[in-house]
């Protein structure tokens, strides 16, 4: 029975996370063309040392690609919207009005890289006209119902102010989750000026390569090619490319780690079964002689053995499928959706799964079997099973493997506990405690300002609030405005992209922003303040100022604009997104005309709930006098930064719990061989008895062979540990440093796991009378 607990245990840890690996290997694999299809990764290093990098490069790029190289197919560029008002005007002259963010612009080719299913219109005119939008089914519903909205009118408003009305021209079906590309609407993408081109990295580009071309060999001609026709080289500025599979974007370290634990997991099950099979072949170990002794022949006891144990095998692989079924909604609550169904439209993960597993139930089958058949008759009626493991080595093998595979587990909890400890504790030089962020008015031009400024001061006068301010950008949101800078004069030949944020007098002082040098914006200097510019200590090393005492008072030139602006302060970095990424070079420029509002609350009550709940109905209030026709949406900025951090706790508690499990199945198997071993060796034991050994020395032997295998484990397992976790902390830019730290909380466990598990058998046998040792035989 425990040889079938600790296989389905084993068996069921291993296949969830074979689906949730497979999950993230199926992103993309319902496009038809989807083995040819590559997203353009950039990175660009400034004369400065600035880098930037991701899945976004120039407009031109694209312009380059389709002209001059034939080895593609077609190439479409992807420029994601900012949030929009979309109105849908019913027949009764009411509007139907939700602010959207899922709002993608494309090239009119998009349908010919990407498949979609169409429900209503066709691929070949769906973005043919400037002005035509698509929908996907959930979209058109939300807007029109049931009915048909080919030919329907939609109206766009964006927060500054700009307006345009959109023509249906097709309905498909909704994006799969497992997508990379995400939207609800798709538009075309307008021409920008020229100045533009090859101003900011701000389209995803993604190409159809033909199958034999290599892609790599491609990326780097093409960056060279880039480098040179934008002009880049001149300008300070180093371009490299890569292409990158659209199967394979989704696909991160924590999906091999988790590969790694879950046939780790496997492993462990087996040796797990192998252990105790072997245990319970000393109960057959006479009945196998008799049945030698009655005729039967080797090949006919190996066939039941064999039998025996693939049944056990296939019993665990079908409760494996039970508890699948039972528990899969469960599972999906947990990982919120990342996870494949038990039977989905490819089966490649449960083939490969079946294949691996197959493999291990004729390897965990076969060997007890053969280690029982092999011995010959005197041997069988001692009931002596050693030989065939003392000749093959399998017993220090398998205590190596269960002790080293124990200590790299053990191990990667720590760090994946310490990293996240230290995401939750580490000073992110920002306050967005009991902060409510309020989504940007989507209202026109005429009275903007006054609206805002109305808001605002209004807002400050309700008891419920501390302070409240207006940005473009609010902490976790991603920069979508970039500048490029020139320190002026004598250096325009070396520009620096530096992300823009629209800022008020109050957003540094609410969010707590730490001022290194200089002065914040002044509420009574509206056009002193648009002309000064306030900068991050990154943005100052990207524009290649080395002392920051030195920096007040120089002038930035934005070539674009043909704008001055003088540096009036600067702040501490601060992260506003995951410590996954990396403190973007940001420019805080002056904008009170538009922004989303974030309010501080105060702290008026011992539940924050409770603040929050009496700060809504009056800010509700407020917005529908002001903000007549526009949507009052917010949300919590708090619970935003947690979404951000939410798939590393998922990681973690996976972990965990697999872990955990895998311990317990180790000490399991363990705790067999130990009942094995130590049955071998009982006869030696009261040899030593009789001539004169303690309990003590018996229990100093008998542990003497584990301590060696022990030692051979740590060897192994530490070096392994410490490379798997320093491959997960790389994908943080601010993570904990790894040391001889982490050594102990390897070796102390293990030590303590191993003694809990053989002590008191071992303790036991030590203090047996030597005369009821030679009666048991």
């Amino acid at each position: 029975m425990l040889n079938l607990i600790g296989l389905v245990g084993g068996t069921f840890a291993a296949f969830v996370i074979a689906k949730y690996v497979g999950y993230s290997l199926s992103y993309d694999d319902f496009h038809t063309n989807k083995n040819n299809i590559y997203v353009i990764w950039q990175r660009e290093i400034s004369n400065m040392g600035a880098v930037t990098e991701g899945t976004k490069t120039f407009w031109n790029t694209a312009e380059i690609i389709k002209s001059d190289y034939t080895e593609v197919l077609e190439t479409t560029r992807i420029h994601p919207n900012p949030e929009t008002l979309v109105l849908s005007e019913t027949n009764n002259q009411n509007f139907i009005k939700f602010n959207e963010l899922n709002i993608l612009s494309v090239d009119s080719n998009f349908f010919k890289i990407f498949s979609y299913e169409f429900i209503h219109g066709n691929e070949r005119k769906a973005l043919s006209q400037r002005s035509a939008i698509v929908l996907t089914k959930s979209a058109a519903n939300k807007y029109y119902k049931n009915e048909n909205p080919i030919g329907q009118v939609l109206s766009l408003k964006t927060s500054w102010g700009d307006q345009m009305d959109a023509i249906v021209s097709a309905v498909i079906e909704d994006n799969p989750r497992n997508s990379n590309i995400h939207f609800d609407f798709l538009l075309v993408n307008q021409k920008p000026n020229t100045n533009q081109y090859w101003q900011n990295a701000d389209y995803e580009t993604y190409i159809l390569l033909k199958p034999e071309v290599s892609h790599k060999h491609f990326a780097k001609k093409l960056a060279s090619d880039i480098s040179y026709r934008g002009g880049l080289n001149t300008q300070g500025r180093n371009i490299e490319m890569a292409f990158i599979p659209i199967t394979k974007l989704q696909i991160s370290i924590t999906d091999y780690i988790l590969s790694i634990v879950g046939v780790v997991i496997l492993i462990v099950s087996w040796i797990n079964f192998i252990s105790i099979s072997s245990v319970q072949n000393l109960i057959k170990t006479k009945e196998v002689a008799v049945k030698k002794i009655m005729g039967a022949s080797k090949q006919h006891i190996f066939i039941q053995l064999f039998t025996e144990a693939l049944l056990i095998n296939g019993l665990g692989i079908a409760c494996v499928a039970i508890l699948y079924f039972v528990f899969e909604k469960h599972l999906k609550d947990i990982t919120h959706g990342h996870l494949l169904p038990f039977i989905n439209e490819s089966w490649n993960i449960n083939l490969i799964f079946l294949s691996i597993f197959a493999a291990g139930t004729l390897i965990s089958s076969i060997l007890p079997a053969i280690s029982l058949t092999s011995q010959n008759l005197s041997n069988s009626l001692r009931g002596d099973t050693a030989a065939i493991f003392r000749n093959l080595g399998l017993r220090k093998v398998l205590v190596v493997m269960q002790f080293s595979i124990s200590t790299i587990l053990i191990m990667g909890i720590v760090v994946i506990t310490k990293q996240l400890n230290f995401i939750k504790d580490y000073d992110k030089g920002i306050d967005f405690s009991r902060t409510l962020i309020i989504k940007a008015p989507k209202d026109g031009w005429d009275g903007k300002q006054e609206r805002l400024n109305s808001f605002k001061q209004q807002c400050r006068e309700l008891s419920v609030v501390k302070e409240v301010s207006s940005s473009t950008t609010v902490p976790g949101e991603t920069y979508r405005q970039e500048i490029s800078i020139e320190v002026a004069p004598g250096q325009r030949n070396h520009k620096s992209i530096l992300f823009t944020n629209g800022i008020d007098e109050k957003y540094l002082e609410l969010y707590d922003i730490e001022f290194l040098e200089g002065e914040n914006f002044k509420e009574d200097a509206p056009w002193k303040n648009k002309r000064g510019a306030i900068l991050n200590e990154t943005a100052i090393k990207a524009i290649g100022i080395e002392n920051i005492k030195d920096a007040i008072g120089t002038k930035l030139y934005d070539s674009e604009a043909e704008k001055d602006y003088e540096l009036i302060g600067v702040v501490k970095d601060y992260h506003k997104v995951s410590l996954k990424s990396n403190i973007e070079p940001t420019i805080f420029l002056y904008n009170n005309n538009r922004g989303s509002f974030s309010i501080k609350l105060n702290n008026s009550s011992s539940k924050e709930t409770a603040s929050i709940h009496e700060a809504l109905e009056p800010l509700n209030d407020l917005w529908e006098r002001l903000y007549t026709n526009q949507p009052f949406d917010y949300y919590l900025l708090e619970e935003r930064f947690y979404e951000t951090d939410l798939q590393e706790y998922n990681f973690a508690r996976f972990f965990k719990i697999f872990t955990a499990l895998s311990i317990i199945i180790s000490c399991l198997g363990l705790y067999s061989l130990v009942l094995f071993l130590i049955n071998k060796r009982m006869k030696e034991v009261g040899i030593r008895k009789i001539f004169g050994a303690g309990s003590i020395q018996v229990f100093a032997f008998l542990l003497k062979d584990y301590a060696v295998q022990l030692l051979l484990s740590l060897i192994i397992g530490i070096p392994i540990a410490y490379y798997l976790m320093s491959s997960w902390l790389s994908g943080y830019s601010y993570h904990i440093k790894l040391g001889v730290w982490i050594i102990p909380y390897g070796i102390i466990p293990l030590i303590l796991i191993f003694l809990a598990t053989v002590f008191y058998q071992v303790l036991k046998v030590a203090k047996m009378n030597p005369v009821k040792i030679f009666r048991q035989d």
